[in-house]
C-alpha cells in the first residue's frame, strides 16, 4: 500500500504587529491598522500627551514645557473659570429664594432673622491696643482666583472688627501695585475703611509699626502663644496657596530676625483631623479673645466650624500647617456682608499660628510640651482620612 505524503507550504513570515490605538479601533472597528496610525494631529490637540481630555477653550500650548504640578493647576483654574457664569446663576437664584423666603415670613407677621451682625457704633467701641498685621507681600505665590479669595477674607476681616466692642488694630503691609489693583475690582471701597490702612511698606517697615513688637504667627513654630498683649503686633501671611510652599511664614520670619509663634489651638480643643485657618478666621479668634478677656477654648469653639471638632474630646492635638483651608472650607468664610456665598471663594488661607525667636524672651511666648499620644492619633486620623478617600 502506497502513502501519499503530503507537503506543506513554509509558514509565512510573521510580521512584528504593528501598535494600534484601542480608541481608534473601538471608534472605527473596520479601520485598518495603518489608518489608525494616520488620526488626524489636530484631534490630538484636545488632549494632553494621552492624559484626560483638555477643557474646552484650553489652549494645548499653555502647557508645553510646564510640571506635572503646574500643568494641573492651570487646567483646574481654567475649569474654575468655565463654571463662573454657572456659580453666578446659582448665587442669583439662592438670594432670589432667600428674598422670597423673608417677603412670606413678613406677610405671616414672623420676626426676620438679621441680615447680617449687628455693627457697634464707634462711641461704644473701646480699642484694645493690640494690633493685626496682614502680610501681603506674597507676589508670585497665588494664582488670580487665590488672590481673589484672599481679598474676600480681607472683607471679612473688616466686618468681624466692626462687630465687637473691643476693636483690634488692622493693618495691612507689602501690598505691590499689581496686588492693588486686583484688590481694586473686588473690594474698591477699601480705601474708604476707617482703622484698616493699607501699606506699600513691608511688614518689618510699616508705619507707626515698632519692628521689636513683631510676632510672625506660623503654625510652624515651637513657641505657643498664651495671651495677647497690648503693644504687640500680630502678623498674619496673607497668601491662600493650597498648601504648596512649606515653612513659609517661619521661614520668612527667620530671614528677618522677627519673632514667631503657633495659635494654642491643641492646648484647648481637639480637631478630628489637621486644619488651617484662613486669614479672617485667625482675625475672628483674636478678636473674640481680646473680647473674652483671653479665653482661647471659647474664641476656638466660636470660630472653627463644629464639624471639626473630635466628637466629646477636649483636648488633643490640632496641628495645622501654613496654607489655606480646603474645600470643604469655603463655606467657612460665609459672610452676607460679602453679598454672595463664599462657595465661591477657594478660601482657605494661610493658617496664621505662630511666631518664634530665637531668644524667646517674650513673656507671652513659651514653649510648648511635646505630646508624643497626640501627635500618633493626629497621624492615624490623617491615614484614616486618606484610605476613606
Amino acid at each position: 500500500m502506497s502513502t501519499t505524503s503530503t507537503t506543506h507550504d513554509p509558514p509565512a513570515a510573521i510580521d512584528s504587529p504593528s501598535v494600534v490605538n484601542p480608541a481608534a479601533v473601538v471608534a472605527n472597528p473596520t479601520a485598518s491598522p495603518s489608518a489608525a496610525t494616520t488620526a488626524d494631529p489636530a484631534a490630538a490637540n484636545t488632549e494632553d500627551r494621552g492624559r484626560r481630555p483638555l477643557p474646552p477653550g484650553l489652549d494645548p500650548a499653555l502647557l508645553e514645557g510646564l510640571s506635572k504640578n503646574a500643568r494641573k493647576r492651570l487646567i483646574k483654574d481654567h475649569q474654575w473659570q468655565l463654571k463662573k457664569a454657572e456659580r453666578v446663576v446659582h448665587r442669583r437664584d439662592e438670594r432670589k429664594a432667600k428674598a422670597e423666603k423673608r417677603r412670606l415670613m413678613r406677610e405671616q407677621g414672623l420676626d426676620l432673622p438679621p441680615r447680617r451682625g449687628p455693627v457697634v457704633k464707634p462711641e461704644d467701641m473701646v480699642p484694645s491696643g493690640v494690633t493685626l498685621l496682614i502680610d501681603l507681600d506674597f507676589d508670585g505665590k497665588m494664582i488670580e482666583k487665590e488672590v481673589k479669595s484672599m481679598c474676600k477674607q480681607l472683607l471679612y476681616c473688616y466686618a468681624a472688627n466692626r462687630r465687637t466692642t473691643r476693636p483690634v488694630n488692622l493693618v495691612c503691609a507689602g501690598m505691590s501695585q499689581e496686588l492693588e489693583k486686583v484688590v481694586e475690582t473686588q473690594i474698591a471701597e477699601y480705601k474708604n475703611w476707617p482703622n484698616f490702612p493699607f501699606h506699600r511698606e513691608p511688614y518689618t517697615a510699616a508705619p507707626g509699626i515698632e519692628r521689636s513688637s513683631l510676632v510672625y504667627l506660623t503654625a510652624d513654630s515651637p513657641n505657643v502663644l498664651t495671651h495677647l498683649e497690648p503693644g504687640t503686633t500680630y502678623v498674619i501671611g496673607g497668601i491662600v496657596d493650597h498648601n504648596r510652599h512649606k515653612r513659609l511664614c517661619l521661614d520668612r520670619a527667620h530671614k528677618d530676625n522677627v519673632k514667631h509663634a503657633q495659635l494654642p489651638i491643641g492646648e484647648f480643643v481637639a480637631l478630628n483631623s489637621r486644619k488651617v485657618l484662613t486669614i479672617n478666621q485667625c482675625v475672628e479668634i483674636m478678636i473674640n479673645v481680646v473680647q473674652n478677656g483671653n479665653d482661647w477654648k471659647a474664641a476656638f469653639e466660636t470660630v472653627i466650624p463644629q464639624r471639626k471638632f473630635k466628637e466629646g474630646a477636649r483636648n488633643g492635638s490640632a496641628e495645622s500647617h501654613d496654607g489655606d483651608a480646603d474645600r470643604d472650607d469655603e463655606e467657612d468664610v460665609a459672610s452676607e456682608e460679602a453679598g454672595e456665598d463664599s462657595a465661591d471663594s477657594s478660601t482657605s488661607a494661610k493658617r496664621a499660628l505662630g511666631d518664634r525667636d530665637a531668644d524667646a524672651a517674650n513673656a507671652n511666648v513659651e514653649r510648648g510640651p511635646k505630646r508624643l499620644k497626640t501627635d500618633v492619633e493626629a497621624v492615624v486620623a490623617a491615614m484614616a482620612d486618606q484610605s476613606s478617600v
